[in-house]
């Protein structure tokens, strides 16, 4: 099966128990890649001024001079693919990825430690998050959403919303909301923490992939066919934008002069300030998967890091 993922098409591990037990070998160390910026990644964040990127063969790339140069971790527990990252501090993380896996760090991603894998049944996380260093959750394929209490040492399942669309991100706004973006323009909101939660729409049937809560309190999420969406009321009601484009969108970030920066399908850029979005394209016309802007921004796609 063929699932898109980020803005590109990624071969996901939909198969017998028997296959993916040797085409995805969750417990044996990361590959080494002889170039790390050839590395194919899904996901990055800033860990203090440091980039930590995660992709595909249990790749942990880290960059510690804004992207000019890239090392990988010196050790990562698996070769899954390894699809979200969060970090709370420059120091304390977690990523996760397909076999269910969660990883932590408390060195800045230097060394990860395996909390949880599921080798064998089907169930891909897709999205990690945080709220401090006990209480997390990650969301991915088939309505799976699970919880923990004690740092991703163990996780128990959520029940949100009577669905089994696909779960893609999930976020917390600046007042502490959580959202979680799924299949066909589905979006759930929960205000008490994730004890109960509500089902909205954006108002299409494009699937979400990524959302970001901005300075301001204002959220933007984007996903399939150039769907971007803005919310001022904390997720509650929410507002197509103009985007200028029908390419898929993956990731969004914020620059700290507030500048905003959405990519997607054939080096796809978006610019703007909240609402009003230029289009520019790499000439490459390569798959966006992440971005992140400091002074300037920085690109991840499947062919590695970008500048």
């Amino acid at each position: 099966m063929r699932l898109f993922l980020n803005g590109c098409v990624v071969a996901m591990l939909i198969c017998s128990s028997s296959i993916c037990a040797q085409g995805w070998p969750t417990l044996r160390p990361a590959e080494k890649w002889v170039d790390a910026r050839r590395a194919p990644i899904l996901a990055a964040v800033f860990a203090g001024g440091r980039i930590v990127a995660v992709g595909d063969h249990g790749v942990v790339l880290l960059s510690d001079d804004t992207g000019r140069t890239y090392r990988q971790a010196m050790h990562v527990p698996t070769r899954t693919l390894l699809t979200s990252v969060y970090f709370l501090n420059e120091k304390v993380g977690w990523a996760a990825g397909h076999d269910g896996i969660v990883l932590h760090t408390e060195d800045g991603g230097e060394r990860w430690e395996l909390l949880r894998h599921e080798a064998g049944k089907e169930r891909p996380i897709l999205s990690i998050w945080f709220e401090n260093e006990r209480h997390g959750m990650a969301v991915g394929l088939f309505s799976m959403a699970i919880e923990t209490r004690d740092g991703g040492r163990h996780w128990k399942a959520l029940r949100i919303g009577e669905t089994d669309k696909h779960f893609y991100h999930v976020l917390s706004t600046a007042r502490g909301t959580l959202l979680v973006l799924g299949e066909a323009g589905a979006i759930y909101r929960s205000a008490d923490g994730g004890k109960t939660w509500q089902s909205l729409s954006s108002g299409g049937n494009a699937s979400l992939w990524s959302g970001i809560a901005l300075k301001n309190g204002t959220i933007l999420i984007c996903g399939m066919r150039g769907n971007l969406y803005r919310s001022l009321d904390d997720g509650i009601v929410w507002e197509r934008l103009a985007a200028d484009t029908h390419e898929s969108l993956a990731a969004l970030t914020q620059s700290r002069d507030g500048k905003v920066y959405v990519v997607g399908n054939y080096g796809t850029i978006l610019q703007g300030r909240e609402s009003n979005f230029t289009q520019q394209k790499r000439s490459s016309r390569v798959f966006l998967t992440a971005v992140l802007a400091g002074k300037t921004p920085v690109f991840f796609s499947m062919q590695g890091p970008l500048r």
